[in-house]
Order: structure tokens, then sequence, then C-alpha cells
């Protein structure tokens, strides 16, 4: 073999070998955080009075794993993750959920396109009704620039715990919890009806996963845009459809200033809290 030939052989083993990983990409990042937080505990005595005890450290640690990878022959298919670990270094206190060690905030399959994209996996949803993670699939649909339209259904997750609601670790915390898990599901739609306008609605319920008892429903309804330069205006609404109340309810204008701006809101809040279930209920 002469050099000539060797040096196109090898040539053509590393395009072999490259041309493969520029159409795969894959992206990690790494985030570590670490406090020492000292506590002073207090005591009740036998006289009925609370005393200082002696001062204890906790140093919690959390290590955040973000992976996203695409690029395997489909166009708009990607893979990501983003796995949380937990732990205490040398604590002399239990730091909250210092013990639950691993957590999946995300990890899900995407396929995108330019009118739709579909996910299944884990999931966390923010909308106007909160924060809410499930186990399932959402399909969104771009029906023209100025809309949007997204559904969702899967099993539900307890809110900031990340665990089915029928784990035993929920259950020792809310034991009036019923024994089974829920199923959630909910859709989405946003609108751009003017330059300086948009309005979205969203609706979500939650069930027991043998369909015997609602748990919660609820609706939001946002609207906001400007009159001109200097008005602009906002108002939202959520309602509780299983308690039948309202929720929230919001007005706001504001008025631009040369210098600043003036701004007047009216608000008016009531908390809305899951039902609970104690007796078998069909639900429609």
């Amino acid at each position: 073999m002469t050099a000539r030939n060797g040096l196109r052989l090898a040539i053509v083993a590393a395009t072999l070998l490259v041309t493969p990983l520029r159409a795969q990409q894959v992206r990690v990042r790494s985030l570590t955080i670490a406090r020492y937080v000292e506590l002073v505990p207090l005591r009740l005595d036998s006289t009925g009075e609370f005393t200082a005890a002696a001062r204890q450290g906790a140093a919690p640690l959390t290590q955040d794993l973000e992976l996203s990878a695409w690029g395997f022959g489909v166009p708009g298919l990607r893979v990501y993750g983003l796995v949380r670990f937990r732990g205490a270094l040398g604590s002399e206190l239990v730091w909250p959920r210092s013990t639950d060690h691993l957590d999946a905030l995300h990890a899900f399959l995407e396929l995108e396109r330019p009118s739709w994209r579909l996910r299944a996996g884990r999931q966390q949803r923010v909308s106007a009704l909160g924060l809410y993670a499930f186990d399932g699939a959402s399909a969104v649909w771009r029906v023209r620039p100025i809309v949007r339209l997204e559904a969702f259904a899967g099993r539900g997750l307890a809110r900031g715990f990340l665990e089915p609601l029928s784990s035993d670790a929920i259950r020792a915390l809310d034991p009036l919890r019923p024994d089974q898990g829920t199923l959630l599901f909910g859709a989405t739609a946003w609108a751009a009806p003017a330059a300086a306008w948009s309005v979205s609605a969203a609706w979500q319920r939650e069930i027991l996963a043998d369909r015997s008892g609602l748990v919660s429903e609820r609706v939001a309804l946002n609207a906001r845009g400007a009159i001109g330069p200097r008005l602009a205006l906002g108002a939202s609404l959520d309602g509780d459809l299983a308690a039948g109340a309202v929720g929230r309810a919001r007005l706001a204008a504001s008025w631009r200033l040369n210098r600043g701006f003036v701004e007047v809101e009216a608000f008016r809040y009531r908390p809305v809290f899951d039902l609970r279930v104690t007796a078998p209920s069909v639900v429609g």
C-alpha cells in the first residue's frame, strides 16, 4: 500500500466516523448547589416553657444533571432528561427531602414539526392554573402563527414531590388521600387576534385512577393588550368548577407617563383545594 493510498483510506475512515456524529448532538449540563445552615431548635420543658437546645448544622446538597440529545435520523426527534440528586454532607439535622436521593424532573421523548409537537414521558406544565407534573403524553398544534392549541393526559404526580399520589411517601404526609393514584388531563388555547392583544384559556381535570371520584376541575381565562401607545389593560380569572366558585380574579390598567407609569389594580383571591374523596361517586 502506497503512502497516498494509505492517506486516502485514512480520510475515508475518518469521514465514516465523523459523519454520523455531525448529525447527532448531545448537550449535557450540570449544576451543583451546596449550602450550610445552622438552626437552634426549641424544646418544650417540663414547666411548659420553650428553651433553646444545642445549635445544629445542616449541609444540604443538590446535583442537577440535564441531558438533551437529537439527530437520530428523524428530523425533530429529541430525547430530554433532567435528573436531580439530593444528599447532605455531614448534617446533624435531617434536612427536608435529603433522604429522597433521586428525582426525575423531566424525562421525555419529543417529536417536533413546524405545525405540531408530540411529547411522551415525564413532563411538567406551567399555566395560569399553576405547576403540575404528570407521566403521559402531550400534543401541541400550531393552527396559525397566532393560534396555539395543546392537550395532555397522564398519571398525576404530587406537586412538589414528583411521586404518584398513591405512593407510601405521599400517604404518610396526607393520610386522608385515597389509596389509588389519579389521572390528569386537560387542554389550553392561546391566540393573538391583534398585534397588541393576546388571550388564553386553560382547563384541567383530575380524577381517581378507577374513575370513581373527582379530585379537582379548574379553568382559567387571561387577556392582555394595549390601547394606543400609553394604555395597557389586563384581566384574569380562574374558577374551581368542582366547588362552583371563583378562585382568583384580577383587573389591571396602566398608563405610561413621560417618566414612569401609573397602575391601578383590583384583585380578589380565594384558595383552591382538592376535593376529599370519602365515598365513591360516578364521574361522567
